[in-house]
């Protein structure tokens, strides 16, 4: 069974939405959810990294907006 983990999130805002496993043959697919929840304005920046097949990694990011009163 591989994993999606999610590396280099200094800030901790980004977390996977449920199962974060895989194991998938030729042609089949699965869906990830990656949640984006900053408590504070500002640019963020993470990877996130497939451990199998030589464990890919891919750039992810978001803007957080501070709320106004």
């Amino acid at each position: 069974m591989e994993e999606v983990v999610i590396e280099n999130d200094l800030e901790g805002v980004f977390s996977i939405v449920g199962d974060s496993t895989y194991s998938l043959g030729a042609g089949e697919s699965k869906e990830i959810t990656i949640r984006f929840e900053p408590s504070t304005g500002g640019s963020f920046d993470a990877d996130v990294t497939f451990t199998g097949a030589q464990g890919p990694s891919r750039p992810i990011s978001g803007n957080g907006v501070s709320g106004g009163g």
